[in-house]
């Protein structure tokens, strides 16, 4: 979610009044702040696809990526994408970060 206002009130542990701690925790506003890769992944059927959209459209930072993955949702999205992650990671033993992640390998999973 790229501003927190979004959420349901039960999801907020703050005063939707205080528009410092509305501006804090909403991750589209710091997205030039990121100085480390980053992949954004996020399912196409429902969830918070426009709000990856929307961060994506305005991101100008080449450290952060957003992969939309066609047939996921919010929630199912998460557990065969960890591990594709944590695959990655354990082959990727160089000095630098050369993390990569294809549309197709990571909507492998759901493809029907």
């Amino acid at each position: 979610m790229h501003d927190v206002s979004g959420y349901d009130l039960p999801y907020l542990p703050f005063l939707l009044s205080d528009r410092k701690e509305l501006q804090l925790r909403s991750p589209g506003r710091w997205l030039h702040s990121i100085r480390v890769p980053v992949f954004v992944f996020e399912g196409t059927v429902g969830g918070n696809l426009r709000s990856l959209q929307a961060m994506a459209r305005v991101s100008k930072n080449p450290k952060v990526r957003f992969l939309q993955v066609r047939g996921a949702n919010h929630f199912n999205v998460l557990a065969p994408t960890s591990r594709l992650v944590a695959e990655k990671i354990l082959r990727d033993v160089g000095p630098s970060c050369n993390l990569a992640f294809s549309e197709e390998e990571v909507r492998k999973p759901f493809a029907k």
